[in-house]
């Protein structure tokens, strides 16, 4: 009897690991096929991405040769060196809500606010918080007085043509609404901190479109060198760069 019972638990053994070898060799191709699977989606999912950056690429260059041919926008991060001055972007917004510290809000008839002067109508404030620094340059003839509302806004849609455009409405300047209001005394070596804002139909203020601030402090562009474009984390940058409002 003990030879039998060695004979069966030989078998029962014999039987276990061939199992275990036939499930090994079942679950390891499953395995690979899901590997490879993640894998293509990976892969799929990079190229995606690269295409995406392409064509926001293609939108950018389209909205800067509206402004002449050449231009680029360049990067709401960067710090920009244009004539005399240094300009550096913070950060931007969109909202109904007026900042104690403007100076001022205009008094249109299109613009209804409530007693604490935030917006309540079909229009928001565009406010960019920036930091503009004197640095004379010495291959300038002369050295250019620095108006703010020189800084025009331009808002563009998916495919790069041009929605709206506002002009500077207040600032935090420390001083009162006046007709030089935007004209600042800025001396060599000096910085302003500064927020500057826009007051733009909200029809236009959509995630989908692209923000850009023009600068052509110092006269009208007659080339390249007499203007900058910067992008604004709004809209389509601010998704991409996950910027906070």
């Amino acid at each position: 009897m003990k030879w039998v019972k060695r004979i069966l638990g030989i078998g029962i053994l014999a039987f276990c690991v061939i199992g275990t070898i036939r499930f090994i060799k079942i679950e390891s191709p499953m395995k690979s096929g899901k590997q490879s699977e993640s894998a293509m989606v990976t892969t799929q999912e990079q190229e995606e991405s690269k295409t995406q950056d392409l064509e926001k690429n293609d939108v950018w260059s389209k909205i800067a040769s509206t402004y002449m041919e050449g231009a680029v926008c360049e990067e709401a991060s960067a710090k920009v060196k244009h004539r005399n001055w240094i300009y550096q972007i913070h950060s931007a917004k969109i909202t109904k809500k007026r900042n104690p510290k403007w100076d001022f809000v205009p008094k249109f008839e299109m613009y209804q606010y409530d007693k604490y002067e935030n917006l309540i109508n079909d229009y928001s404030y565009v406010a960019v918080d920036l930091t503009i620094q004197c640095e004379k340059d010495k291959a300038l003839e002369h050295y250019q007085d620095l108006y703010l509302n020189s800084i025009g806004l331009g808002i563009f849609d998916e495919n790069g043509m041009q929605v709206s455009a506002g002009e500077m409405r207040t600032a935090i300047l420390g001083k009162k609404e006046q007709k030089n209001y935007f004209f600042y005394n800025l001396k060599d070596g000096e910085q302003l901190n500064t927020e500057v804002v826009f007051i733009i139909e909200d029809k236009f203020l959509t995630e989908n479109n692209y923000y850009v601030i023009d600068i052509t402090n110092g006269g009208i562009k007659q080339s390249l060198e007499d203007f900058v474009l910067m992008k604004l984390p709004l809209g389509v940058e601010k998704n991409e760069t996950g910027s906070k409002k």
